[in-house]
């Protein structure tokens, strides 16, 4: 995860006790939370909007990398609750599309994901 908040230009809210050496093997890209229960893949970040509690929750259960927040201000409560849950949040100054154009260019190049 280093190497996204590195070459994405990302701000570290909250670090998972794996945070740092997390491997990111994918991501999923949306703000329904219920969508992305049925999407999200263990390893992934997820870019999104949203910055509700519950966004930890779904990160949580679906064991993924880290959520990357975009463009929006991260609620001191949603912080507490991620750091209770161990789960990462970053944050990215650009919209959720650029990012995550961003993020897959840097997989495709670096995993050889297509």
């Amino acid at each position: 995860m280093r190497e996204i908040v590195e070459k994405l230009g990302l701000e570290v809210k909250t670090l998972s006790p794996r945070g740092e050496t997390r491997e990111v093997k994918g991501a999923y890209v949306g703000d329904v939370l219920s969508h992305a229960m049925a999407n999200l893949s263990s390893s992934d970040a997820w870019v999104t909007v949203q910055t509700h509690e519950n966004i930890v929750g779904v990160a949580s259960l679906m064991d993924a990398a880290c959520i990357v927040v975009c463009q929006r201000e991260v609620p001191q409560k949603t912080l507490e609750t991620a750091t209770e849950q161990g789960v990462s949040i970053l944050w990215s100054p650009r919209p959720a599309f650029e990012t995550a154009g961003r993020l897959w260019v840097m997989l495709r190049d670096e995993q050889g994901v297509v």
